[in-house]
């Protein structure tokens, strides 16, 4: 008895520690699980920050913009290299031109100066041969000026000089209704159906304009070939114009090298904006622009720009761009009465290395308003916190799942082991099911032990005398040693000798045991057919 009775303790104390046991496995399995988590989402945090996707670092930013400048200037590049070889080509076949016309009159370019005479049935014959060139370039515009004036006697003959200047106000078409007349004889308009601009003058005015002087001196001054002597630049032909406009310019040579004049294209703002409008991903409100290099800059009061944004960029009018330094990852440009952009520039290289106007170069700079940057920015970021925090839920969820989920059968074996026929449930672990079975086969076991033990007991009964019988009968309606005493009006040491008789044919060492087995008897529901027995 006294050994089913220890393997029932011990029994019970496994029970609670297992019960402990698995809560404190469950919660060391659901912070392995979130420390797993949340370790995957900073290693990606690292990774997008490591590849410039946060943008804490700026270079989506920054990429886009770069992008965005080679693109642009790869395409400007391109199309003003075309254009500087149609000009080349048409200073050639107009000097040519113009040279047989002259000839059949006996005449040389260099005599143009005291022929004013010439000039208009001159650039008439010429004009077909602009308007062609114009088609193939598609540029906004063509001009040719000579070295000439209609009439030397009026004042500021010297600055005055014939020519033709024709724009197509949409250059993507090319149809001879949409193209202006700005600058020629009137004549010539009338006879070929050009609309006269309503700042229309007869001839040209040189003076300080570049597009003339620069290529008439540079083509006297060196002995460089025509193709080395085009300027770009970005003051235009007329001086009072209001449109921007960058111009191609080529001297115009008679056959001993003398320039008698200039031609060439015209890029206007209208055109500049249809193709070279930047594309910044998630920053719509891009612009390029391309101007002078200034000192502290770009020169952005004649410069063109492109871009979606062009209505905001309008406040370059009232200054220099100046570059400020760098921010996080662009270019700072600021004026003292405008928006402030990030952006990155450099030069066009529109020009070999011995060009006359080498040190002349155009700069395309692509900017972008710093608070679209900015917004952007915490635009990348909120989406990114979104995103992370999203992670983090899920992984914390996943975490608890499949803690519970893989703690479920140990917890459900657990129950069942506290169940007293084992619960009849398997987990389909294999230890825990082992463990399980070694339990129930103990359990059973011990119930046999004690069954055994009952019977024995109940058996050894039968030993007592009737006296010794009665004594047990009271002892089983738990009477005090006081009570059986005065019941049976015996002594004490009487009935001290019926307990060790007692304790000798039951098997038990005191009466504290004895009354183990009667609270079991009774518990068993055997007691009552016992005393009927006895």
């Amino acid at each position: 008895m006294m050994q089913a009775r220890s393997v029932a303790a011990r029994f019970r104390l496994a029970l609670r520690r297992a019960g402990r046991a698995g809560r404190s496995m469950r919660m060391r399995l659901l912070l392995f699980l979130m420390a797993l988590a949340m370790s995957m989402l900073l290693a990606l945090a690292v990774v997008l920050a490591a590849t410039g996707v946060l943008p804490m670092s700026g270079s989506e930013a920054q990429s886009g913009v770069r992008k965005a400048v080679e693109d642009t200037a790869r395409a400007i590049e391109k199309d003003f290299g075309d254009t500087c070889v149609q000009a080349v080509l048409l200073s050639r076949s107009l000097s040519k031109g113009i040279a047989i016309q002259l000839h059949e009159q006996g005449l040389a370019p260099k005599d143009l100066a005291s022929r004013p005479d010439v000039l208009e049935k001159l650039m008439g014959n010429e004009l077909n041969r602009l308007l062609l060139a114009l088609e193939k370039t598609r540029c906004s515009g063509v001009f040719v000026v000579l070295d000439a004036t209609v009439n030397p006697s009026l004042p500021g003959a010297d600055t005055s000089r014939a020519g033709l200047y024709i724009r197509n106000t949409e250059p993507s078409v090319a149809d001879g209704d949409f193209k202006l007349y700005l600058r020629g004889f009137p004549v010539i308009a009338r006879q070929n159906a050009l609309s006269l601009q309503s700042k229309w003058d007869m001839e040209f005015d040189v003076a300080g304009r570049d597009f003339y002087n620069l290529p008439m001196a540079a083509a006297r001054d060196s002995a460089l070939p025509l193709s080395r002597l085009y300027l770009w630049t970005d003051q235009g032909a007329i001086a009072s114009e209001e449109e921007n406009v960058v111009l191609c310019s080529v001297p115009l040579l008679d056959d001993d090298g003398t320039p008698f004049g200039v031609c060439g294209f015209e890029v206007s703002a209208m055109y500049f904006r249809l193709n070279y409008a930047p594309s910044v991903e998630h920053l719509p409100h891009s612009v390029s622009l391309l101007g002078a290099v200034a000192q502290e800059g770009l020169s952005a009061e004649r410069a063109l720009t492109a871009g979606s944004a062009a209505p905001t960029v309008l406040s370059l009018k009232k200054g220099p761009l100046r570059c400020e330094g760098t921010g996080p990852a662009l270019s700072v440009y600021r004026q003292a009465e405008g928006e402030t952009f990030l952006g990155i520039h450099r030069s066009v290289h529109i020009y070999p290395t011995d060009s006359p106007f080498a040190d002349r170069p155009l700069a395309l700079a692509v900017l972008v308003p710093k608070q679209d940057v900015d917004a952007a920015r915490r635009a990348d970021s909120l989406r990114l916190t979104g995103i992370l925090a999203l992670l983090t839920l899920m992984g914390i969820a996943l975490s608890v799942f499949i803690s519970r989920r893989y703690l479920q059968p140990i917890m459900s074996g657990l129950s069942a082991l506290k169940q007293p026929d084992g619960g009849g449930q398997r987990t389909n672990i294999q230890e825990i099911d082992e463990i399980m079975e070694t339990i129930a086969a103990m359990r059973s076991r011990q119930a046999r032990a004690t069954d055994n033990l009952f019977e024995d007991f109940i058996g050894r009964l039968v030993s007592l005398t009737p006296t010794e019988r009665i004594v047990f009968k009271l002892c089983a309606q738990e009477r005090t040693n006081q009570e059986i005493l005065a019941d049976l009006s015996i002594s004490l040491s009487t009935l001290k000798t019926h307990y060790q008789h007692i304790y000798a044919k039951l098997d038990v060492s005191s009466r504290d045991e004895l009354m183990l087995y009667i609270q079991l008897l009774k518990k068993s529901g055997r007691l009552e057919s016992v005393r009927s027995q006895l």
